[in-house]
């Protein structure tokens, strides 16, 4: 299954911060799962033959893959760079709800990375999943499964920790908006390959 590449912007929210926005798009597709599963349950549902007896365990794992998807659509990431606290703010939020939040003071922010991960595994060699011909460089192009053989992930750098930004398959947009993060930082952008 190919997901959509979510959108990727740097916005300024009121002056008073700039707020990494991810478009909803795959928020939107877990949500259309959870829907589609919940009505097919709802139709499909035999009280007798469901609820009872061995059936019961395939139910109860219906609804962990209907909550799974749930939990899905409803989790966010917010990087949020404020300044007038000079501090970014990573913050897990489920449907509103903030579960964690890390502070990161901008004078702690050494750089910020575009890294290059590999999907491909090496096996002696050889990579898997890749043709003997091609570069070492690797492939933009789609995979088999409609994956990628590299993705792109933005980092905060700090002299302890990569806090980590945003990840896409595509990396034009994350560098656009890593070089606008280190102009605003006052910080080096970089390029790492993992």
């Amino acid at each position: 299954m190919v997901l959509p590449q979510p959108q990727i912007k740097l916005q300024d929210h009121k002056g008073e911060a700039l707020v990494l926005r991810v478009g909803p798009a795959r928020r939107l597709v877990f949500a259309a799962v959870a829907v589609v599963l919940l009505i097919a349950f709802v139709f499909t549902l035999d009280p007798q033959r469901d609820l009872e007896g061995p059936n019961l365990f395939g139910t109860v794992f219906y609804f962990v893959l209907i909550g799974g998807s749930l939990a899905m659509a409803a989790y966010d990431e917010r990087k949020v760079f404020h300044r007038i606290r000079r501090e970014l703010l990573i913050q897990s939020v489920i449907a509103g709800v903030c579960l964690r939040t890390t502070r990161v003071p901008f004078d702690d922010i050494q750089s910020i990375t575009l890294q290059t991960r590999r999907l491909e595994r090496p096996v002696g060699n050889t990579r898997v999943g890749v043709p003997d011909d091609e570069d070492a460089g690797g492939s933009d192009e789609p995979n088999i499964t409609g994956g990628k053989s590299r993705v792109y992930v933005l980092h905060a750098v700090t002299e302890t920790a990569a806090h980590t930004l945003e990840s896409s398959s595509t990396g034009e947009d994350l560098e656009e908006v890593g070089r606008s993060l280190a102009r605003f930082l006052e910080v080096p952008f970089a390029f790492s390959e993992r």
